[in-house]
């Protein structure tokens, strides 16, 4: 099933905004920077999108701060570990019977008030 025009148009936007972002990432010509002001001033959409995506570009770009100082990686971190699961899943229980507790509690007070 294919989507509506306007998310057709959409996608078609955040894809174009997404290639100007890597253009540029990889330092872009003179002409492509004037072909850009061109297309941002074609559309507000145009220049929204790109904003966002170069902030998200900006954001993802300063993971490498994260890594390791001397690069490597943990293989260990990279694993499934199913022994978390179950704390996974009691903490959801938890939370549920939280929230389940305050409603009650919210509802008694407000019925003998």
């Amino acid at each position: 099933m294919r989507g509506s025009p306007g998310n057709e148009i959409a996608r078609d936007i955040e894809r174009r905004a997404a290639e100007w972002v890597a253009r540029l990432d990889l330092g872009g010509t003179a002409e492509e920077h004037s072909a850009l002001d061109v297309w941002l001033r074609e559309n507000s959409r145009h220049h929204a999108a790109f904003v966002r995506l170069s902030a998200a570009w900006e954001r993802a770009d300063s993971l490498r701060n994260l890594r390791p100082l001397d690069g490597t990686v943990d293989p260990d971190l990279l694993l499934w570990n199913d022994d978390a699961a179950p704390l996974r899943v009691k903490r959801g229980v938890l939370v549920v019977a939280c929230v389940v507790v305050v409603v009650l509690g919210i509802l008694a007070i407000a019925a003998f008030a």
